[in-house]
This record gives C-alpha cells, sequence and structure tokens, in this order.
C-alpha cells in the first residue's frame, strides 16, 4: 500500500487547481483496434466510470476500466487506469 505525503501550507495562493481532461478520441481509436488503452494519472474512480460508461457507447461495445500500474522497462511504474473491451 503507497501512503501519500501530507505538507502543511499557510499561503493558499501557493496552490494551483489542476484540471485533467480525458482524451476520449485517442482511448476510443486504441480501443476500437480491440487493444487495452492505459491512461495515466490521478482521477477520481466516478470519472473514470462515467469515462467508461460514455466510452462504451462511442466504441458500441462495453468497456471496462480498472485501476492499474504500468510497469516501463526502466523498473519504474506509473499509476493509472486501463480500459478494455469486456469478454463476452
Amino acid at each position: 500500500m503507497v501512503k501519500g505525503k501530507v505538507h502543511r501550507v499557510k499561503d493558499k495562493k501557493k496552490l494551483i487547481r489542476r484540471y485533467s481532461i480525458i482524451p476520449y478520441s485517442e482511448l476510443e481509436e486504441i480501443l476500437k483496434k480491440d487493444d487495452v488503452a492505459f491512461l495515466e494519472g490521478p482521477f477520481k474512480r466516478q470519472t473514470v466510470w462515467k469515462a467508461a460508461r460514455k466510452l462504451s457507447s462511442m466504441v458500441g461495445k462495453k468497456v471496462k476500466a480498472e485501476r492499474t500500474l504500468l510497469r516501463l522497462p526502466g523498473g519504474e511504474s506509473l499509476e493509472g487506469y486501463s480500459f478494455s473491451l469486456e469478454s463476452e
């Protein structure tokens, strides 16, 4: 289990809000080729669930999303979600 670090912030002006945009067209292209797509980044589960629903309607087949780690050749790992077509 990975623990997050906690930092005390006394000046709220130092915080920068960050919004992530899901690249639906890229994910759709990969899924239509019947491959698995990996989306890197911290996303809320609700956002990923809604993305899977939207991708299901775009592709025409049921898409499932799972929280996964992608291992890179150097031994490093990326945290994110994988999207794949559900087997029937």
